[in-house]
């Protein structure tokens, strides 16, 4: 998601490229070989067919005016007020016709919702919910800005339309914006971004593209509104601890959670979407162990906690981000298409850019080589036709050829983000294995890892962990060196026996986070007293990437059967399931359901003598 959010004019390209290397793909388990990727209609292609006119040609415009600029300086002078005076008269149509040109089919437009079944069979809302946006859902609105943004004061810099007319006239001074401070990892002088509040502030990340609008469509349609049902954004660039420490969104949060709790009488379901999933993890540590805590404010509260395509372990190509600013996306973009996309964003600057934001941290691996294996242990989400899965970035040099596991990688990393980084990401997290954490000094560094900590002492609270299976999840890359010595995606790299391609090796997943990441915890680790001592009730429920046709759904992102890592916000079954819980209905409530390759990881991890 973060990854793709800032290449969106430049994935309908990418869509071509995958489809002309459709015959080199594997084939996952739970991935429906039969279909084409046609048939199967790829989220992100689709998304760049519709949004490419904005965030492709108008760039290219940018570039060839900046072009013809520097050679008349009379225009060079002019171009910008130009820019800005013509941003102003076409904003309201221009802004219109692009809200209908990239018009997903809305929520409302569904007549066959979850939500209106749910209500035809009379289940009617009951707990309190509360939704934990995931990385770049939640909009971004100028408070303070520097000499560039001053005619932007309260525009949202991320979210809306707004940021794309700021990026598009003024690149330097978004991407300024957006970091922060390199040495702090706060608020750069004179800079202050704030997260919107409420519904709009994460329903819809640009107009037509929605994020949170099916889940509170369908929670509507059961009877809940703003009095019972509310979402908890937060500044998504920050470390997690430093939410609180300048927003106070853990004290917030819990206040909002106590008022809902007093004002219903009932206790709160809590939602989250991917990094919003290490967000709540660490509040449930945050509220039972900060400064005191109340040790049974989770079982007096808290309902459920429904996690969607959590990132328990950790997503891999938050390595490729802060190593060189790159990740699949780019490294399957054409020539071409590359050259645009270096123009507009560099990857040197993304990669400066996501070293700015301590939460790209919060979601590097965990575990270690315990968990992903090594040259001497092989890998145990290595699948049987695939080999050196274990090695998570492969770096080839002159002659020679590295094979680094994720324990090499991390290093390889803490050698390249800067020494303010790599100081704060020690003091901040950890990324260990702790094979029995009961009764261990508390270390707030670990609460974003729960190989390292406990789940709460609430034997009534319940843990839901709804993901999807059987779409390309990113699990390591193929490297080697510029002219400047630094490392460099190799998107050339192809080798079918380690499930490389475009330089990116994969494995089974939800698109964005690997099976291990997404099901470990869930399905083996919590089931256990060593890291569930409370005997909270955790189940794994997961739900096959089957996406809908164009011709069979009016949503150009895979309809009510999706289960990509975003778009599984979607998902009919999921949604059906959340309904169930927040509507306090036993015959609608999931139980555990597996049926990926997860038991096998499992197996393999056993077999190998490490759990």
């Amino acid at each position: 998601t973060l990854n793709g959010s800032f290449l969106l004019f430049s994935v309908c390209f990418m869509g071509k490229k995958r489809q002309a290397a459709a015959s080199l793909e594997p084939v996952l388990p739970n991935e429906k070989s039969t279909q084409t990727d046609e048939d199967n209609h790829d989220s992100s292609a689709c998304c760049g067919c519709r949004l490419v006119l904005w965030f492709f040609v108008l760039p290219i415009a940018a570039v060839l005016l900046g072009m013809l600029a520097t050679h008349n300086p009379v225009l060079l002078v002019k171009l910008p007020a130009a820019v800005n005076k013509a941003a102003d008269s076409i904003a309201p149509d221009f802004m219109e016709s692009l809200k209908n040109m990239t018009q997903d089919y809305l929520p409302s437009q569904d007549e066959k919702r979850p939500g209106l079944l749910a209500k035809a069979k009379g289940m009617r809302a009951h707990h309190p919910v509360v939704f934990i946006p995931g990385i770049v859902s939640t909009h971004l609105e100028l408070w303070q800005g520097r000499e560039c943004a001053q005619r932007n004061f309260r525009d949202r810099i991320w979210g809306t339309a707004s940021m794309i007319r700021l990026a598009l006239t003024d690149i330097r001074c978004w991407l300024e914006h957006l970091a922060l401070n390199h040495t702090t990892f706060l608020d750069p002088e004179g800079i202050k971004l704030r997260p919107v509040a409420g519904f709009t502030g994460a329903d819809y990340l640009v107009p037509g593209f929605w994020v949170w609008a099916p889940m509170i469509q369908n929670l509507a349609d059961v009877g809940y509104d703003s009095s019972n049902l509310f979402l908890a954004g937060y500044d998504w660039r920050l470390a997690i601890p430093h939410l609180e420490t300048r927003d106070r969104y853990f004290t917030q949060l819990k206040a909002q959670i106590e008022l809902a709790y007093s004002l219903n009488n009932r206790k709160i379901v809590a939602v989250s979407h991917s990094l919003g999933t290490t967000v709540f993890l660490y509040f449930l540590k945050w509220v039972e162990r900060k400064n005191g805590g109340t040790p049974n404010w989770v079982d007096k509260h808290l309902h459920a906690f429904c996690s969607v395509g959590g990132p328990f372990l950790g997503s891999f190509n938050s390595i490729s981000s802060l190593l060189s600013g790159e990740m699949r996306d780019t490294a399957e973009l054409d020539r071409v298409s590359s050259f645009f996309v270096e123009s507009v964003i560099s990857r040197t600057d993304r990669a400066a850019l996501f070293r700015s934001w301590l939460s790209v941290a919060s979601l590097l691996p965990k575990g270690g080589n315990f968990i992903w294996g090594n040259a001497t242990h092989k890998a145990p989400d290595q699948l049987e036709d695939q080999k050196n899965l274990f090695s998570v970035i492969t770096r080839t040099s002159a002659n020679r050829t590295d094979y680094l596991s994720v324990e090499e990688a991390l290093q390889l990393v803490r050698d390249n983000v800067g020494d303010e980084y790599l100081q704060a990401i020690n003091s901040l997290y950890s990324y260990g294995y702790d094979p029995d954490p009961r009764n261990k000094p508390e270390d707030p560094r670990t609460w974003i890892n729960p190989l390292e900590m406990t789940l709460p002492d609430a034997p009534n609270f319940s843990i839901y962990c709804f993901y999807g299976v059987g779409k390309r999840a990113e699990r390591g890359y193929a490297y080697t060196g510029d002219a400047n010595g630094s490392v460099v995606l190799d998107g050339l790299a192809l080798n079918t026996s380690e499930h490389i391609k475009f330089g990116v090796k994969v494995t089974n997943g939800d698109g964005t986070v690997p099976m291990a990441s997404l099901g470990l915890m869930c399905d083996h680790f919590w089931q256990r007293d060593n890291h569930n001592p409370g005997k909270v009730k955790v189940r794994a429920v997961e739900y096959e990437h089957a996406p809908a046709t164009l011709i069979h759904s009016l949503s150009m992102r895979g309809g009510g059967t999706t289960a990509d890592h975003v778009d599984i916000m979607q998902n009919y079954e999921m949604t059906a399931h959340i309904l169930g819980i927040a509507t306090h209905t036993p015959e609608e409530t999931p139980e555990r359901r597996v049926f990926s390759n997860l038991k096998e990881i499992i197996a393999n991890l056993k077999a190998d003598g490490r759990i």
